[in-house]
């Protein structure tokens, strides 16, 4: 197994969790006690930084960049990844995202095209593909505009269907096409969340009461069951697929579903994750 590069990495501590399994595979006799008192850590400071529990220092990354034998470039890189595991709302995190795709040794070289997939990433981008697949379906921006809930902007939806026809998503076979490298997603995914979370609050208001379903609930429970809930959101969603697909073949409408959870707050124990102390 080679040897882990941050360069491939989206995500610090996967890229120190696949570093540190790397080094004790491939030297015995290495574990988490050798790696942190390399990088001038306690084992349980580290523990809690693989953890997510705690962010590190400046300090602590200059202490990483030296157990792992990190350029100055390298550790620059790693810094930046720590920077966007904070970055507090979407426009840091694209900006830094950018900063990370256009570096030169980011996935050996390899572009990736943000500025296409934020065109993408618009919430009817999804639904224009969808009703793609359906018999009577026409490309054009006027069509669009006019059957598209809450309405969108025509000269938007214009743009849209030319970056649409330019990455193939227009072809004859609208089914099973869309395919990104992970890295284009984890930046798509936060602008279409947005603008998905943005048609909703439009939808709320544009769309008669009789062809919209909004449901709020805010639940407590134990902290070790949160992620019990999140899972039975993914199978809903998945189970609202199957029924989907089921019905393909009479389909004439395309229905819109965002299914948003987080955790809200904590009572007693940790809260977030603070910077390393």
């Amino acid at each position: 197994m080679p040897e882990p590069s941050v360069f491939d990495y989206v995500d610090y501590r996967r890229f120190l969790r696949d570093w540190l399994n790397w080094k004790c595979a491939s030297r015995p006799g290495y574990g988490m006690g050798v790696f942190a008192m390399n990088a001038g850590l306690s084992r349980s400071t580290l523990a809690n930084v693989l953890a997510g529990r705690r962010q590190p220092t400046p300090e602590s990354l200059d202490g990483f960049a030296r157990a792992m034998g990190l350029d100055d470039d390298a550790r620059h890189y790693l810094g930046r990844l720590v920077d966007l595991s904070r970055a507090t709302n979407l426009d840091e995190h694209a900006a830094i995202l950018r900063e990370l795709f256009d570096h030169q040794r980011y996935g050996h070289g390899q572009r990736v095209d943000v500025a296409q997939l934020e065109g993408l990433s618009r919430w009817y981008a999804m639904a224009i593909h969808e009703m793609a697949g359906l018999p009577g379906f026409v490309a054009d921006a006027d069509w669009l505009a006019a059957r598209l809930q809450p309405p969108a902007d025509r000269d938007e939806v214009a743009r849209v269907l030319d970056e649409m026809r330019s990455a193939g998503l227009l072809d004859d076979d609208p089914v099973h096409r869309l395919h990104t490298p992970p890295e284009v997603e984890h930046l798509g995914a936060y602008r279409l969340h947005q603008s998905a979370i943005d048609a909703a609050k439009d939808a709320l208001v544009a769309v008669p009461h009789d062809r919209r379903s909004f449901h709020l609930a805010t639940l407590s429970v134990p902290r070790d069951k949160v992620s019990m809930l999140f899972d039975e959101l993914e199978a809903l969603v998945r189970r609202l697929r199957e029924l989907a697909d089921a019905e393909r073949a009479d389909a004439d409408a395309v229905v819109q579903v965002n299914v948003q959870a987080w955790l809200a707050g904590l009572v007693g124990g940790e809260g977030e994750p603070d910077a390393e102390r």
